[in-house]
């Protein structure tokens, strides 16, 4: 950054770009508005050059229904409409998991999905049912709490309001099939329920509970669904990353990323003679103090 004065410290500037519907030549645009910041000597060797994860999707065009996705469901588990499912570990989220949720129980409308929540929070710090109501049932963290003992219960999320074991199990309702939605910390709880299948919708840990599941039930991961490369939208992560687009639609995390970030530091370094570093990057993740949401 040339052009700023040497007491100014690492500095970052939002860029203002058009619109980017799929189809967008996004390389072209990226490339055309880091030229002008190059003509106004705002560019240097080294400067970081970040491009939001949603932007290049949604330029490709990485959009699944949740037809799609239910079909994905149906394929991976070897299962039928009657079927029972295990979702073991998803977060407390309308943006990220409720259309996913959609899409799980429209794979088996004539069966039954059994939702595992961890308690008392998710992954990520949401809040599923207060400690307080724990200790009222006599329960500790390694107790599992049946669908029979939240019953009659309202358990409001903090900030948004919503009681996600209602909205979870209406969302699976909505589709016809029977939901079960009940916490426990064990992963392999899920099996005392005998599900015909199992997706593991954990993220950072989702390897370690796969591993506890193998070779006991038919077990996936949400990265295993909307991840293969012979499919038009398609994602490395799968439903990884994902999060509600409009009608029926989920936006993937992009394609491709670090072949996209290459093209667009190699592009650069053609039109301005600067090496620059590229990242494509989702939101950041917080814990915060008073309501340990991350």
């Amino acid at each position: 950054m040339a052009k700023l004065p040497a007491y100014i410290g690492p500095a970052a500037f939002g860029l203002k770009m058009g619109v980017i519907v799929p189809g967008s030549d996004l390389l072209a645009m990226i490339v055309q508005i880091v030229k002008t910041c190059h003509e106004d000597s705002l560019l240097d060797d080294g400067d970081v050059l970040c491009v939001t994860e949603s932007v290049v999707a949604r330029s490709q065009n990485n959009y699944v229904t949740i037809a799609e996705i239910a079909q994905e469901v149906r394929a991976h588990l070897h299962i039928g409409p009657s079927a029972k499912v295990g979702v073991v570990f998803p977060i407390a989220s309308r943006n990220r998991f409720v259309m996913v949720l959609e899409a799980i129980a429209a794979a088996v409308p004539e069966g039954e999905v059994v939702v595992q929540l961890s308690w008392p929070r998710d992954e990520v710090g949401n809040q599923i049912i207060g400690e307080d109501f724990a200790c009222s049932l006599g329960k500790v963290i390694s107790d599992p709490i049946t669908q029979d003992e939240l019953a009659g219960h309202n358990f409001k999320h903090p900030i948004t309001q919503v009681d996600y074991i209602q909205l979870y199990r209406q969302v699976i309702e909505g589709r016809g099939a029977k939901a079960n939605i009940l916490l426990s910390n064990d992963p392999e709880y899920i099996l005392t329920h005998s599900p015909d299948g199992v997706i593991v919708a954990d993220i950072h840990k989702r390897e370690k509970t796969l591993r506890c599941l193998a070779n006991k039930v038919k077990v996936i991961t949400l990265a295993d669904l909307c991840s293969s490369p012979k499919r038009i939208a398609w994602s490395e992560w799968g439903l990884l990353g994902s999060n509600m687009s409009s009608g029926d639609k989920l936006k993937l995390a992009p394609r491709d990323s670090s072949a996209f970030a290459q093209d667009v530091q190699r592009e650069v370094a053609g039109v301005t003679g600067k090496e620059i570093e590229v990242i494509i990057y989702g939101d950041g993740a917080y814990k915060d103090p008073t309501t340990q949401i991350y």
